[in-house]
């Protein structure tokens, strides 16, 4: 579904992506792994047109991202930054928004059904017309979330989506990013800093290094030796109901 390959990108003469190639399928929820500056965030605005790439290419569908035009880029890529940015509206009209690249003169009855389907999916209905600015941190990332989901794209790409809330959130938020993608088919590009939350929720792994991909796969990749090259950390891994644990020290 979606094909990296030899993705490049600088900052002046720095060099941040270098070659950076991986794949990704229907129902795939891919976790983006490494150290600060490894370039994970970079990448992920490089794949939706944020920031233009030096070389290489992303195909979605067999399309090339770079030459569709915004308009269908919107209907094929969505987007959830590391922080909210929901300004100053209702949670429903928050939701909304995400309708806007299938619009023309303004909602359909189509648009409001989807956006009530999607807000009860991730239960916010009751809470649709409260002021964005009165939610706590989990609600207002489940609102960027449904936003997300209602664009109906292909790529799902989530910038440290987690990172602001309790763990019993995030658990529940990267459940739902799973599900929603094996529902939906779509594939999902998550930055994420939490090695065991990726384990847990994620079904495929992409290591950073240096701007380079270190590994790419399934939970074979991450093994001792991939957190010591990448991390430089020593852990110890450890297998609890068929899930990898990864132990520091």
């Amino acid at each position: 579904m979606i094909e990296i390959q030899n993705l490049s990108f600088a900052y002046g003469k720095r060099p941040v992506l270098k070659g950076v190639s991986f794949s990704a399928g229907p129902g795939d929820c891919v976790a983006i792994l490494g150290n600060n500056g490894a370039g994970k965030s970079t990448l992920i605005t490089c794949l939706n047109k944020i920031r233009t790439p030096d070389g290489g290419s992303v195909h979605v569908d067999g399309r090339n991202v770079a030459e569709m035009s915004r308009a269908e880029s919107a209907r094929t890529i969505a987007y959830v930054p590391q922080k909210n940015e929901l300004g100053q509206t209702t949670v429903f009209d928050a939701v909304l928004l995400g309708r806007k690249p299938y619009m023309k003169w303004g909602p359909t009855p189509q648009d409001y059904e989807i956006c009530q389907a999607m807000l009860d999916r991730v239960g916010l209905g009751p809470l649709k017309l409260r002021p964005v600015n009165e939610l706590s941190g989990g609600e207002a990332q489940k609102v960027m979330l449904a936003r997300a989901f209602v664009q109906q794209p292909r790529l799902l790409l989530l910038d440290e989506p987690t990172s602001s809330l309790d763990p019993r959130n995030q658990y529940e938020m990267m459940g739902l990013v799973g599900e929603m993608a094996r529902t939906n088919a779509i594939a999902v590009l998550v930055v994420l800093h939490d090695l065991n939350l990726a384990l847990r929720c994620c079904s495929h792994f992409v290591f950073l290094k240096d701007g380079l991909v270190y590994a790419a796969g399934d939970a074979s990749v991450v093994t001792e030796q991939a957190l010591r090259d990448v991390y430089e950390i020593d852990a110890s891994l450890i297998t609890h109901q068929g899930k990898k644990f990864a132990v520091i020290g």
